[in-house]
């Protein structure tokens, strides 16, 4: 199995089994926080008033990687990603305003959900037509997003105000399909809401009749597919009323060392999600994955494709939650090196193309052409990565914004040339730029693998775009 996705399938055993929590300190004080404040506005001045929805997206993205690379001042942090939680909030980009708000909770002590739901009503309020429908899908998509977070934390007043946020923002953006998500979402919501009064009513009766197998069920559901407590809830599944369900529960609670029970595992969670719909089959299949992963490293043959294959499907699902899509957005341009005059637009699974003395796409020029590919690589293990470059006629590499590579011509150098980055874990913003002269054209990303194998194409496994197909 490729490193790359093992890292993914150590992703879904984190996501479902659950992490330590990290402690995170909290908010720096009053005048370190003014002074912050200060510093900020000194340094970008008219940007913080910039007037136009994109002038505020790029500040809003400025602000942040500022604040990613400042690590020694707190304050001066805060104040940055604080500032730039409010303009992309201003500029309708709820995706980048959540991001903001993510970095926040990760590095202080702050509600991460109450700032979310605080954030997205406010964008609510303030939505304005000359945003246009693109703003209002991502928000409504982003309020679906943060409504299973504040279910899973029991939080049903906060979903059902996102709930009327995100049924406004789709309503406004008059296109069926959002409308229909929405309507769909908030519809689960509400069944959701119902089982939960009679999740009260059943834990009650557990408390002087603990072997009550019904409630039991009731309860031991709720835990599991609802606010994903596992431990609490395997074992009331174990004693509840649905055979099945207690069975599998049984399974779970007994370990499962070998590979052969693993999957067995995964594969009754899988069967369960088919009987299931919304967040419970979701939360089912997400558990079948988790287990599936356990079991991978000895699979082979048609079993082990069955097994990828599912937790690849999970995967897409987990990743559209997160306003991601495989692949990178690609830009096509005519002329070199400019990026000014736009030809087409697509996205590109992966970077290794060889197109010849052909054409670089349907229509599009073979000669004087360059294209642009911008999206997210992820990483799952902090190291340093060697990165392989090989192109007809030059590239560069930006990481983060930051210019890792630049080779302006690449032509003689046959098997292209070799850069080394450390990265962290996580997902990082990539811009890889190409041009081309005459002749043949070529442009292939090639990286070498942690887990050893010999060079290979970055894989499509580990790039990714905004949903939206924005080119950040």
């Amino acid at each position: 199995m490729g490193w790359a996705r093992r890292g993914l399938f150590c992703l879904f055993i984190a996501a479902a089994f659950g992490a330590a929590p990290a402690t995170r300190p909290g908010l720096p004080d009053r005048a370190a926080l003014d002074k912050a404040e200060e510093a900020v506005r000194g340094a970008y001045g008219k940007d913080l008033v910039a007037i136009t929805p994109g002038e505020r997206q790029r500040v809003a993205r400025r602000l942040l990687k500022e604040a990613e690379e400042t690590r020694d001042d707190p304050a001066l942090r805060y104040a940055l990603l604080r500032n730039a939680r409010d303009i992309a909030a201003i500029a309708g980009d709820a995706g980048l305003a959540l991001r903001a708000v993510d970095l926040m909770a990760g590095g202080y002590a702050i509600d991460g959900l109450a700032e979310k739901v605080k954030v997205l009503g406010e964008m609510g309020r303030a939505a304005r037509a000359d945003l246009g429908p693109a703003a209002d899908e991502a928000l409504a998509r982003a309020c679906l997003a943060v409504i299973d977070d504040a279910v899973r934390d029991d939080r049903f007043e906060a979903a059902e105000r996102l709930c009327g946020v995100a049924s406004a923002a789709a309503e406004r953006t008059r296109r069926t399909t959002v409308v229909a998500l929405a309507q769909e979402r908030v519809k689960e919501f509400k069944a959701l809401s119902q089982e939960r009064a009679a999740v009260r009513a059943a834990a009650a009766v557990l408390k002087s009749r603990p072997d009550d197998a019904d409630c039991c069920l009731k309860v031991g559901r709720f835990a599991c597919f609802v606010k994903g407590d596992w431990d609490a809830g395997l074992k009331l599944l174990a004693a509840g009323s649905d055979a099945v369900l207690a069975a599998i529960a049984k399974e779970e609670i007994a370990g499962n060392a070998d590979a052969n029970g693993q999957m067995k595992v995964g594969d009754g969670w899988w069967a369960l999600a088919g009987r299931e719909a919304g967040l419970v089959k979701q939360r089912m299949m997400e558990r079948a994955a988790a287990w599936y992963a356990r079991s991978l490293p000895t699979l082979t043959g048609a079993r082990r494709k069955i097994v990828e294959d599912r937790v690849r499907q999970v995967e897409g699902e987990r990743l559209r939650a997160m306003q991601l899509e495989p692949g990178l957005i690609a830009e096509i341009f005519d002329g070199q090196e400019k990026f000014d005059r736009l030809l087409a637009t697509r996205t590109d699974g992966q970077v290794y193309f060889d197109w010849g003395k052909g054409a670089v796409g349907p229509g599009l020029p073979k000669d004087h052409f360059s294209v642009r590919w911008s999206g997210y690589l992820r990483i799952e293990k902090a190291r340093r990565y060697v990165f392989r470059f090989v192109a007809n006629r030059g590239c560069r590499l930006f990481v983060d914004d930051r210019l890792v590579f630049e080779g302006p011509v690449l032509t003689p150098v046959r098997n292209g040339q070799t850069k080394a980055v450390d990265l962290t874990e996580g997902m990082h913003g990539v811009r890889l730029e190409y041009w081309e002269d005459t002749g043949e054209a070529k442009m292939q990303w090639i990286w070498e693998p942690p887990a050893g194998g010999g060079e290979e194409p970055v894989p499509a496994s580990v790039l990714f775009h905004d949903w939206r197909g924005e080119v950040k």
